[in-house]
């Protein structure tokens, strides 16, 4: 391998300092959102769940879908992330340096997402009486699933944008930029082509890269996420 070789090799998976690629980085996000939402949620979802309009409803087949997507995501973000080019999961922003302020932070990203949704339905015409409600009336079994898929996105999700992707953009963008990118592009892997839905996951997206930036390692954004499914849950 020649000198220059040696200078490109790095950039096609990652870097001596820890960070991915940008390429690489989306690629991992691009394969997440084509298993998840089209292979997972598509085809795999109606042969274990009977009635697919109560989702959140705890049932066998429910349980079942959960633990194979998180199986199978986990599996694809760890080897992306940590196996293939081998990284350790601090280079990604997992450490427990500054627990208590992460922590912290990630219950005010909470907080600030779930004031975010409820905004958008306010813009969309709910009262605060509705909202709350949708907030509110939810069984302890629903919550059950909540925390699930909280913990599974949080886990794999804040990898892929906060530990991978946010990162690579700010070696080469300002910092202000880098969060916007980064939550576009968040925004956009949902999957989800309404302009209402593409404007919260873009808020929520800014608000879990502010808090990795503030919290100082990736529990901030988890624990935001994960929290914040409890709370809202699929409003």
């Amino acid at each position: 391998m020649t000198g220059s070789e040696a200078r490109v090799a790095p950039e096609a998976s990652g870097r001596a300092d820890g960070t991915l690629s940008i390429r690489r980085s989306l690629l991992l996000a691009l394969g997440q959102a084509i298993l998840l939402f089209v292979v997972l949620h598509a085809l795999v979802a109606p042969l274990l769940v009977a009635d697919l309009e109560r989702f959140y409803t705890p049932t066998p087949g429910v349980f079942a879908f959960l633990l194979i997507t998180a199986t199978v995501t986990g599996a694809l973000v760890w080897f992306g992330s940590f196996t293939h080019p081998r990284r350790p999961v601090r280079a990604a922003g997992w450490t427990t340096d500054g627990l208590a302020r992460a922590v912290a932070v990630g219950l005010v990203g909470a907080l600030a997402c779930v004031a975010l949704l409820s905004l958008t339905y306010t813009v969309l015409g709910a009262t605060p009486q509705e909202i709350w409600r949708a907030l509110s009336e939810r069984t302890p079994g629903e919550r059950v699933v909540f925390f699930c898929i909280g913990l599974q996105a949080a886990l794999t999700e804040e990898t892929l944008f906060r530990g991978n992707l946010l990162p690579a953009l700010e070696r080469r963008l300002p910092g202000w930029a880098a969060v916007l990118v980064s939550a576009a592009v968040f925004a956009v892997y949902h999957l989800n082509p309404q302009p209402a839905g593409l404007l919260t996951k873009l808020g929520f997206g800014v608000v879990f890269a502010c808090a990795k930036r503030f919290g100082g390692s990736l529990v901030a954004p988890a624990v935001a996420h994960a929290v914040f499914w409890v709370l809202a849950g699929a409003m």
